[in-house]
C-alpha cells in the first residue's frame, strides 16, 4: 500500500471523525441489521459480491477475440486468416494471402503528388493513390472493391479461388469485379488482361479469370484457354468464388490480383475525369488502369497512411510486375503448412493487423442490410464494418516467454493507425530503446476523439492484440499527439488502473479548445478536466509549443494547473517557437522515453481518487445481440460507483484511504526551471517525496464522497483484514449505500448523508470486538519514484 500528499494542510477530517465529532456508531456481529440513532444501517452480506474487483479497463478488452463474416470459412474452406497485411502462407491445403484495408484508391495521377503529406498536413489522413468511387454511395460505399484476402485450393484437378472484399451491399453485389492473372511459366503468353483492364506490365499471362455478379446470377470468364469457369457469391461473407479446370499437377504457378467497379456488363469500369453515379473518377489524362486494389503487395513503411504507396505507384506506370505470388500447387496437394508471416513471434518492426470487431456502425447514409463500407458526413470518414485495422510495433528483443513493456500510442486528429510511421525515431526510442512493444489504433477514423466507437475499438483492438502478444500488463504507458494527447488525458483519467505513466504531446483537454483554457467554460461532455481527480498514481509529462496555432497554450496550462492543484505529480515543459507540428517534425522523443522507461502500474494504492463521469461513457449493441456500456465506475479497489446526478458534468467524487498497511502522504514539491532536450525549454510542475509522518497500520477505512449514492470497496484488495471489523468513517453529501466485499460476499452499510463512523464486521469475519493494533510499521512504501 502506498500513500500520497493531502490536498488541504491542518487538523484532517478523519482527526475530527476520532474525536467524536461523527454521529452513528454502530457495531454488527451478526448477518441481522444494526440501525444507530439517525445513522448508518448495517444489513446482511449480499452474496453477489464475485471473487473481486472488475480487472482494469472495459470487458471487452478480455474478451476473447471474434469472428467476423468475412473471416467466416464457408464449405471447402478451413484454414484460419492470415489477418496480418500483406502477409502469404499455406495452411490444410490452401494458400492465403491477406491484403491491407481501406487501402483500395488505385494509381497515383497527379504526377506533382508523389508522396504522402509532410507532417505539417492539416488534411485528413490522405491515400497516395487518387481514384474515388462512383456517387452511388448505397451501392458502392466508397470501399466496394476493397481486397481483403486471396486464397486458392485445388479440388481435384480443378484450381479452386476466393477472393473476399472488406464490403459486399447484400442487394447491390454487382458493384465490383475481380481479375486474376495466372503465369504457368510457359512460353509466349499476353499481357492485355482484357475486360477493360489494359496491360499492367509484361507479364506474360497464359490465363486471366475473372468473376463478377451481373446483377442476375454470378459469372465467370477465362481469357486465354478454352475452360468453363463457375462463379459463386456468398454476400454474406463478402465473397466471390470461381472453379476453373486447370489442372495444374504440382506445378507452381506466378499468380496476380486486382478489383475494380463493374460496368455492368462484364468490364472493368473505366476512370473518368470527375466520378458520376457508375463511374469511378480521378483521373488527369485518361490513362489510369480501371483498378482500385492490387493483391500481393510488399508495401513500405514511412508515412503512407493507408499503405498503398507502391500500388498507387505501380497502377501510376501500368506496372504490377513486383506484385505477383508463387502458388506452389504441390505444397497445396501435400498439405504444407507454413505461417511464419503472420506469427507474431517471429514478427519484428512495423507490423499491419486486422481484427473482427463486433459493432457494424449506422451511418448517416441509410445502406442496405449490412452496415459496411466508408460513411463519409462531409467532414469525417467512419469506417463502418466489422473489419478494422490497428498496427504494432515490435522491437527485436520481443519474446513470447519473456513479457516487456507495453505503449499505447493512439493517433491525432485527420490521421489514421500508421501516423506514426511518419516518425521513426520515435518508434525506435519509445519501441525499441525501452524493449517495448508500442500498439496504434485506427479508431474507426481520423476523428473520433476516443470516445464512444473509437474507444471502444481502441479496446477492441487492444483485446486482439492481448490475445496474440505477451507483454507485461504491469508496465503499461500511454501517450500520443494531439489528438492523441488528449486520449492520454482521458484514458488515463478514466482507467488509471490501466496505466504506469503517460507523454502527452500538444494535446488539448478538450475536443473543442474553447473548453480548455478555463474551468467554467464546457463545450462537451468529454472535457478531461472535469476528472483530473483520477490522475493521483499517474504521473504526466506534457510537451507543448508557445506558437502551437491549434491548440492554444491556455488549454494546457490550465490542465497543468489542475494537477498542480491536487498535488499531482507532473512536469509540462513549454517550447518557445514550437508551433503544434514541429516535434513531429523534429522527431526526437529522448525524454520521453526516459520518463517512460521502467516505470510500472501502481497497485493497490492506499489512496485512491476517482471521478466517475457516466455522460462521458457509452452504450452499444454488438452484432450477436451482446449490450456493451461504459460508465467508468471501478479503480483499484473501488467498483460499483453509483453518481446521484449521471448527467451532470460533475458525476461523482470518492476519495478513500485504507489504513490497512499504514498511511504516509507524500510531501509534494512543485519546482521550475528550463531544460534542453530536445530543445530549449521552460519546465515546471510537481515532484513527491518521501513522507515525513507516517500513521501505523489499523483496520480503518476513510470515505469522503461527493455526488456518489453507492459504491463497493474490496476490503482485502484495499490492504484491510477481512477476518476483523473495520472501522469505516464516512462524509457524504448523499445517502450512501457502500459494500464491504469479499471472497464471502458484501457486507452493505446504509449510510445517510452527513459524517459518520461505525465499525463493520466484513462477510466471513470473526466475531472480534475491535480491530487489535499491530503495533508500528516495519516499512511503509512510498507511492513511486518521485515524478
Amino acid at each position: 500500500m502506498t500513500g500520497d500528499p493531502e490536498d488541504t494542510p491542518g487538523l484532517s477530517r478523519r482527526d475530527a471523525l476520532r474525536a467524536g465529532a461523527a454521529t452513528g456508531v454502530g457495531l454488527a456481529f451478526s448477518s441481522g441489521s444494526v440501525v444507530g440513532a439517525d445513522g448508518p444501517t448495517i444489513r446482511g452480506c449480499d452474496s453477489t459480491a464475485g471473487d473481486g474487483s472488475p480487472a482494469p479497463g472495459p470487458d471487452v478488452l478480455y474478451e476473447a477475440p471474434t469472428t467476423a463474416p468475412q473471416f467466416d470459412n464457408g464449405t471447402g474452406w478451413e484454414a484460419d486468416p492470415l489477418l496480418v497485411c500483406g502477409a502469404k502462407g499455406y495452411d490444410s491445403g490452401e494458400f492465403l494471402y491477406q491484403d491491407w484495408v481501406y487501402d483500395d484508391y488505385g494509381a497515383n495521377t497527379d504526377p506533382s503528388d508523389t508522396t504522402s503529406p509532410p507532417p505539417t498536413s492539416t488534411t485528413l489522413a490522405d491515400p497516395v493513390g487518387d481514384i474515388v468511387y462512383p456517387t452511388d454511395d448505397a451501392r458502392y460505399r466508397d470501399n466496394a472493391a476493397d481486397l481483403l484476402e486471396f486464397r486458392c485450393r485445388t479440388d481435384g484437378s480443378d484450381v479452386v479461388y476466393r477472393l473476399t472484399l472488406t464490403t459486399l451491399v447484400d442487394d447491390q453485389p454487382d458493384a465490383p469485379i475481380a481479375a486474376i492473372g495466372i503465369d504457368t511459366g510457359s512460353e509466349g503468353g499476353f499481357d492485355d488482361w482484357g475486360r477493360g483492364i489494359g496491360t499492367l506490365g509484361s507479364l506474360g499471362l497464359d490465363r486471366v479469370v475473372t468473376v463478377w455478379h451481373d446483377g442476375t446470377e454470378p459469372q465467370a470468364a477465362v481469357k486465354g484457354g478454352d475452360e468453363s469457369a463457375t462463379a459463386t457469391v456468398d454476400t454474406t461473407r463478402n465473397q466471390l468464388e470461381v472453379h476453373v479446370p486447370l489442372a495444374p499437377e504440382r506445378a507452381a504457378w506466378t499468380h496476380y490480383c486486382v478489383t475494380g467497379i463493374h460496368d455492368g456488363d462484364g468490364g472493368f469500369a473505366p476512370v473518368q475525369r470527375q466520378a458520376d453515379a457508375s463511374h469511378p473518377g480521378g483521373a488527369v489524362d485518361g490513362s489510369a488502369p480501371p483498378v482500385f486494389n492490387v493483391g500481393f503487395r510488399d508495401e513500405p513503411v514511412g508515412g503512407y497512411q493507408w499503405q498503398d504507396k507502391a500500388q498507387a505507384d505501380a497502377l501510376a506506370a501500368r506496372d504490377i510486375s513486383a506484385f505477383g505470388a508463387d502458388v506452389d500447387f504441390g505444397d497445396l496437394r501435400d498439405g504444407v503448412t507454413n505461417r511464419e508471416q503472420a506469427d507474431p513471434a517471429q514478427q519484428q518492426g512495423y507490423v499491419c493487423r486486422l481484427f473482427a470487431s463486433r459493432l457494424s456502425i449506422d451511418g448517416q447514409t441509410s445502406y442496405a442490410d449490412a452496415e459496411e463500407g466508408v460513411e463519409d458526413d462531409g467532414e469525417d470518414a467512419v469506417l463502418t464494418g466489422r473489419v478494422q485495422p490497428y498496427s504494432v510495433f515490435v522491437p527485436e528483443a520481443y519474446t513470447p516467454s519473456e513479457p516487456g513493456a507495453l505503449h499505447v500510442l493512439p493517433h491525432s486528429l485527420g490521421q489514421s493507425y500508421n501516423q506514426y510511421t511518419r516518425n521513426p525515431n520515435l518508434l525506435r526510442q519509445l519501441g525499441e530503446q525501452r524493449d517495448s512493444l508500442i500498439l496504434m489504433f485506427e479508431g474507426r477514423g481520423p476523428a473520433g476523439w476516443w470516445h464512444d466507437e473509437a474507444e471502444f475499438d481502441l479496446f477492441e483492438a487492444w483485446g486482439d492484440f492481448r490475445s496474440r502478444y505477451a507483454y507485461d500488463e504491469d508496465r503499461v504507458t500511454i501517450g500520443g499527439y494531439s489528438m492523441g494527447g488528449y486520449a492520454t488525458y482521458r484514458l488515463a483519467s478514466l482507467y488509471p488502473d490501466l496505466f504506469a505513466r503517460g507523454f502527452e504531446i500538444v494535446g488539448p483537454p478538450d475536443e473543442n479548445i474553447a473548453g480548455g483554457p478555463t474551468d467554467g467554460q464546457r463545450e462537451s461532455e468529454h472535457n478531461t478536466l472535469d476528472v483530473t481527480d483520477n490522475l493521483r498514481h499517474i504521473p504526466l509529462l506534457m510537451w507543448h509549443g508557445a506558437n502551437d496555432e491549434l491548440v492554444p497554450l491556455p488549454g494546457p496550462v490550465n490542465y497543468a494547473q489542475d494537477l498542480r492543484g491536487h498535488g499531482y505529480r507532473h512536469e509540462f515543459n513549454v517550447f518557445p517557437g514550437y508551433d503544434h507540428f514541429l516535434f513531429s517534425e523534429l522527431d526526437e522523443w529522448g525524454p520521453g522515453r526516459d520518463f517512460l522507461k521502467g516505470v510500472t502500474v501502481t497497485q493497490e494504492p492506499a489512496h485512491v481518487t476517482f471521478r466517475s463521469k457516466p455522460v462521458m461513457g457509452y452504450e452499444f449493441t454488438a452484432a450477436d445481440g451482446t449490450q456493451y456500456s461504459e460508465s467508468y465506475d471501478s479503480a483499484y479497489w473501488l467498483s460499483d460507483i453509483e453518481v446521484a446526478a449521471p448527467e451532470s458534468d460533475a458525476g461523482g467524487l470518492v476519495d478513500a484511504i485504507s489504513y490497512g498497511e499504514g498511511y504516509g502522504a507524500p510531501v509534494r514539491e512543485t519546482f521550475s526551471g528550463t531544460g534542453t532536450e530536445p530543445n530549449p525549454h521552460i519546465e515546471r510542475g510537481t515532484r513527491w517525496k518521501a513522507p515525513v509522518d507516517v500513521e501505523k497500520p489499523r483496520n480503518e477505512l476513510e470515505l469522503d464522497l461527493a455526488g456518489v449514492t453507492g459504491l463497493t470497496v474490496w476490503v482485502e484488495e484495499a490492504g484491510l483484514d477481512a477476518a476483523r471489523p473495520v472501522e469505516l468513517s464516512v462524509s457524504t453529501d448523499e445517502a450512501v449505500t457502500v459494500r464491504l466485499a469479499t471472497a464471502a460476499g458484501a457486507r452493505v452499510v446504509d449510510i445517510p448523508a452527513g459524517e459518520h463512523s461505525v465499525s463493520v464486521r466484513p462477510c466471513g469475519g470473526e466475531d472480534e470486538p475491535g480491530p487489535v493494533d499491530p503495533g508500528p510499521p516495519e516499512d511503509v512504501p512510498g507511492e513511486g519514484p518521485p515524478l
